[in-house]
């Protein structure tokens, strides 16, 4: 339906162990995807399980940056037309940056940054809260996380 209307589409793609051994085969997808409609990045990424690392999530996330780094330039040789961008997994003292994340139902959460944090932080709900006020809230807690664990933007 996406590409016989001619939609821009973007992908993003988060990777285990496994998954990561398919990044050729989506390429070729992307590939074809592209000669009937815009594409305009993709964007692959090494999932992190934040703060809720335990041994089975390690089985099914845990490979090193080298292989995930190595499978991207694999695949993004198949796809030399389209921006190819890779996420690695960081290091706990790596900041990840800051983004603001709407879910459906309205709710917005934000990822201060830090690769041990529990969970998301829940700012509130955008239908009823407004967005900006739930941005500037988002970077208040961030600069908070910050100033007491010596987490730099």
């Amino acid at each position: 339906m996406l590409t016989s209307d001619r939609r821009r589409l973007a992908f993003n793609t988060f990777t285990t162990v496994h998954s990561i051994q398919t990044l050729q085969d989506l390429a070729r997808s992307i590939t074809d995807l592209a000669a009937s409609t815009p594409v305009e990045y993709w964007l692959i990424s090494q999932y992190r399980p934040i703060g809720r690392a335990n041994p089975h999530k390690a089985e099914i996330y845990g490979y090193g940056r080298e292989d995930f780094l190595q499978a991207v330039n694999d695949a993004r040789a198949l796809v030399p037309d389209i921006p190819v961008f890779a996420q690695p997994t960081r290091a706990p003292h790596d900041a990840y940056p800051f983004r603001v994340w709407v879910l459906a139902d309205g709710t917005v959460t934000a990822d201060l940054g830090s690769v041990s944090a529990p969970r998301n932080a829940v700012l509130g709900n955008l239908l009823t809260d407004g967005f900006e006020s739930l941005v500037r809230r988002a970077f208040a807690l961030r600069a908070d996380a910050s100033s007491h664990q010596g987490v730099t933007s």
